[in-house]
C-alpha cells in the first residue's frame, strides 16, 4: 500500500503546487494572465519533472516498476537475436522493442527510458500548444498548460510510472500540426511512424486526421503505402504481424463498464464478447461520422479543423468507458486537448476541482486493483474474484465503488465533450482570456 499512498501525496502536492505558482504569478502581474506565452511555462514543465526524477531514480537510487519491466526484458530479447512476435511476446508495435534495445545499448538501466520520456511529453507538450494556438488565445493557453503542468495524470505516468501512451499523443499531435500547415506528406509519415513504433490504437485518430486534411488523398496515400508495406514485409519473413492485435482482443482489464459483468464470477460469453464489439464500433462510428458531419458544415470557414480536438478526446472516453480492456493511464493520450475544451466554459471552476479530483482517484485506482489482484493471484482468477470465498465483503465493495467512481467521472467527462462537440457550447475564439478563466 506504500505506493498508492506516496502516488496520491504526489497528487495532491502537484495540486497544491497549482495554486501556489499560480497565485505567485497573480501577484506578480495583478491580473490572472500570468507570464506571458514564454519559456516560463516551459522551465516550470521540465524543472518540476527533472528534479522529481532526479529525487526518486538518482537520489533515492529508486528502480522503476511498472510496465518498464517489460520494455526492457524486451529489448535485452532483442539484442539476444531473438524475433519479435515469433519468439518475443509484445503488445506495442513491432519497433519499439528495437527502440527500447537501442536505449539498452546507450545506458542499460530503465531509469533511462523515464528520462527520455520526459522530454517526449515535453515535446507533445509543446506541439498541443502550437497546436492551440490556432484556436485559443494565448492566456487561456497558459491556463490550460499551467494545469497540465501539475496534472498527476501525464505526470505520474510519465515520470514515474514510465509509460509509453504519451508517444501516441505526441506523434498524433504531429500529424495534426502538419496538416494544419499543409504538409500532407510529412503528416502522413507522422501518422505512420507512429504506428510502427508505438500500438494500433493510434489509428483511432486517423479518420479525424483524413477528414480536416485538404490535402486528404496525399495524407492517406502516404499512410496506407507506410502501413502496407509495415504489414507485408514481417509476413514475407513469417512474423506475425497481427499477433499484438490478436492479444489484445482477448484481454480483459478493469475500469470499464464491461468489467463490472465480471461480478459474476464467469468470463462474458461469446454473446456478450459480440455484443460489447458492437456497442463500441457502433459508438465509435457514431462519432466519427458527427465529426465529419461538423466538418461538411463547416468547410468554407478556415476554423473546420477545430472540431478534431473535441472529438479526438470523446473517442478516447468512449473507448475508456466501453472497451473491455483499457486502462485510466489512455487519459495520458488526451490529457491536453481534453483540458482545453474541458476548462473552456462558464462552470470553469466547479470542472478545474473535479479534474484534481480525478486525478487523485487516478492516483490509486489502477494501484488499488493491481495490488488487489496480486495479494489473490495465485488462488483467484480476475473472471472470478468477486465470488471468491477468499476475499472479504469489504474488499470486493472497495474495489467495485472505486470502479464506479472511475466510470462516473469518465461518463461526466464524456458528456462534457459531447456538449462541445455535438452541441457545440464553446466560447468563440477573443473570448479565451484570463478573465473568463
Amino acid at each position: 500500500m506504500a505506493i498508492i499512498l506516496f502516488k496520491l501525496i504526489c497528487s495532491i502536492i502537484l495540486i497544491i503546487a497549482y495554486f501556489l505558482i499560480k497565485k505567485f504569478y497573480q501577484a506578480q502581474t495583478g491580473n490572472t494572465k500570468l507570464f506571458g506565452f514564454n519559456l516560463s511555462i516551459h522551465a516550470i514543465f521540465l524543472l518540476s519533472r527533472l528534479s522529481f526524477f532526479a529525487t526518486i531514480f538518482l537520489i533515492g537510487n529508486v528502480e522503476p516498476t511498472s510496465d518498464l519491466a517489460f520494455y526492457w526484458w524486451q529489448g535485452h530479447k532483442v539484442l539476444q537475436g531473438k524475433t519479435v512476435y515469433n519468439e518475443i511476446f509484445s503488445s506495442y508495435s513491432l519497433f519499439f522493442p528495437y527502440i527500447v534495445a537501442g536505449l539498452i545499448k546507450i545506458y542499460d538501466s530503465a531509469k533511462l527510458f523515464i528520462f527520455v520520456n520526459i522530454f517526449i511529453e515535453w515535446l507533445s507538450f509543446y506541439t498541443w500548444q502550437k497546436i492551440a494556438l490556432h484556436y485559443f488565445d494565448k492566456p487561456f493557453i497558459n491556463q490550460v498548460s499551467l494545469v497540465y503542468t501539475f496534472s498527476a495524470i501525464p505526470f505520474l505516468n510519465t515520470t514515474l510510472l514510465g509509460q509509453n501512451q504519451i508517444w501516441l499523443s505526441l506523434f498524433i499531435a504531429w500529424a495534426y500540426l502538419l496538416l494544419l500547415e499543409k504538409k500532407a506528406v510529412q503528416a502522413g509519415v507522422a501518422l505512420a511512424v507512429g504506428f510502427m513504433c508505438t500500438k494500433v490504437l493510434i489509428l483511432v485518430a486517423a479518420p479525424l486526421l483524413f477528414g480536416i486534411s485538404k490535402q486528404r488523398w496525399i495524407f492517406t496515400g502516404v499512410v496506407v503505402v507506410l502501413v502496407v508495406t509495415y504489414v507485408i514485409i514481417p509476413l514475407a519473413y513469417h512474423v506475425n504481424i497481427f499477433f499484438p492485435i490478436q492479444k489484445e482482443s482477448q484481454g480483459f482489464t478493469n475500469g470499464n463498464l464491461w468489467y463490472l459483468l465480471n461480478w459474476s464470477g464467469q468470463r462474458p460469453d461469446k454473446w456478450i464478447m459480440m455484443a460489447q464489439t458492437l456497442v463500441l464500433l457502433t459508438l465509435l462510428s457514431g462519432t466519427i461520422l458527427c465529426f465529419f458531419y461538423k466538418v461538411y458544415q463547416n468547410y468554407p470557414t478556415k476554423d473546420w479543423s477545430y472540431y478534431f480536438i473535441p472529438t479526438f478526446a470523446l473517442l478516447f472516453l468512449i473507448i475508456l468507458l466501453f472497451s473491455k480492456k483499457s486502462y485510466l493511464n489512455y487519459m495520458t493520450i488526451i490529457a491536453f486537448p481534453f483540458l482545453l475544451h474541458y476548462l473552456s466554459t462558464k462552470q470553469k471552476t466547479l470542472h478545474l476541482l473535479l479534474f484534481f479530483a480525478f486525478n487523485c482517484l487516478y492516483a490509486v485506482q489502477p494501484s488499488i486493483w493491481f495490488k488487489t489482484l496480486i495479494a489473490y493471484s495465485k488462488k483467484i482468477s480476475i473472471v472470478n474474484f468477486f465470488t471468491s470465498p477468499s476475499i472479504t465483503l469489504a474488499t470486493q465493495l472497495s474495489v467495485v465503488g472505486i470502479e464506479l467512481i472511475t466510470m462516473t467521472f469518465y461518463a461526466y467527462f464524456l458528456w462534457c465533450m459531447v456538449q462541445r462537440n455535438l452541441v457545440g457550447q464553446h466560447l468563440p475564439k477573443g473570448e479565451y482570456t484570463a478573465k473568463n478563466f
